[in-house]
């Protein structure tokens, strides 16, 4: 069978950063030791797999750590740069080293954009229902007995997901989807390392920084596949066997959604929820008139392309439908919000905004345009 004729759609989706967008790896760089000052604002991301050819393997092995930096610096001229990294600033260096947040090796990778686009098509689902409805399923859904980070698999579950029969797990309609990770068209310059703030609202003061390679131009492209539903055997499968009808009915829902209005809804609603957030802090006029763009050019007219926000800093908006349970169920929503604070150990609400330094000055990260073709 040729792979064409397991999928029922296709889209080629383009991604293009409209502020710096950073998905971590996991992994932290450390300045004087992964990172070397170049001088200015630029620094050389070691490559250590290259090292050998510039350096004694095993005299660094032998060094103590806290020798390492000053033993790379006096070869940095030679060293292998894996990519040069421009700053808005010097990057603190001293007894205590800087941490900066390493950027994932695909940029975007294709996990992270599939799970956006599902709670994309949960909020699509959850909005067409009316107010109660829309409160039943979330008190239905939200087990305040599960970990705080698994909180709304229920809810997930009353879309997405049935159990098989005989115990034999679970179906879950995003099996048919599949996202390839990204080829990436970025030049040099559109890696950046920056200093991300932590802005407590509606002030707009820092209170908290961290730093982070982010990526603020070029293109993504994605391959996305909706594979085709056993509508032929359908009736065949649901007759001899009909314990299988949710099973069936569940993995048939992505091809019976508009991908392209989804993720339009989503997209605009998170941005209105930014924009109620930090319009009238007069310190953060910039980034409210950026948004007020993006608004005009994705908001009030009709193409294939949408505006999106993912990665780091983006918000609970664009993870959640926290915004939804807020407008329908206040109590419900408060908490939920004083499950997560206990569970995270931090502030879990909309009190603070993350931004960077851009030649627009300081923006919110991860905003981006999607198109669909």
């Amino acid at each position: 069978m040729q792979a064409n004729e397991l999928t029922a759609r296709s889209y080629i989706i383009t991604l293009k950063p409209l502020t710096p967008i950073h998905v971590w790896s996991g992994q932290n760089l450390v300045v004087g030791v992964d990172l070397l000052h170049l001088g200015g604002g630029r620094y050389c991301l070691v490559d250590f797999e290259g090292l050998s050819q510039h350096i004694d393997v095993t005299k660094v092995i032998s060094m103590r750590i806290e020798e390492l930096p000053k033993l790379l610096e006096s070869l940095k001229d030679g060293l292998p740069c894996l990519r040069e990294l421009k700053a808005y600033e010097v990057l603190p260096s001293g007894t205590s080293p800087t941490s900066v947040q390493e950027l994932n090796r695909y940029v975007i990778p294709g996990s992270t954009l599939k799970g956006y686009i599902r709670t994309a098509i949960l909020y699509s689902l959850l909005s067409r229902r009316n107010a109660n409805e829309v409160r039943k399923i979330l008190e239905s859904g939200i087990d305040f007995q599960k970990d705080p980070k698994h909180l709304s698999e229920g809810l997930e579950a009353c879309f997405f997901r049935a159990p098989r029969p005989r115990r034999m797990g679970f179906v879950d309609a995003f099996q048919s989807l599949l996202v390839s990770d990204p080829t990436l068209e970025l030049d040099p310059d559109c890696y950046r390392i920056a200093r991300i703030e932590v802005c407590e609202l509606p002030d707009g003061n820092t209170i908290a920084s961290q730093y982070a390679v982010v990526v603020q131009c070029g293109k993504l492209t994605y391959k996305v596949d909706v594979l085709k539903s056993l509508e032929n055997g359908r009736a065949r499968i649901s007759k001899a066997a009909p314990e299988h009808e949710d099973d069936l009915k569940k993995l048939q829902l992505l091809s019976h959604e508009d991908l392209l209005r989804a993720l339009r809804d989503f997209g605009c609603y998170i941005l209105l929820r930014e924009l109620e957030r930090v319009r009238g802090c007069s310190k953060l006029g910039g980034y409210t008139a950026l948004l007020e763009e993006f608004l005009k050019v994705y908001c009030r007219g009709s193409s294939n392309c949408v505006i999106a926000r993912i990665g780091f800093g983006a918000g609970v908006y664009s993870k959640t439908v926290i915004g939804l349970m807020k407008q329908v169920a206040q109590d419900l929503y408060a908490l939920v919000k004083n499950v997560m604070e206990i569970g995270l150990g931090h502030t879990w609400d909309e009190k603070t905004v993350k931004l960077t330094r851009t030649e627009r000055g300081s923006v919110g990260l991860g905003w981006c345009e999607l198109c669909l073709s």
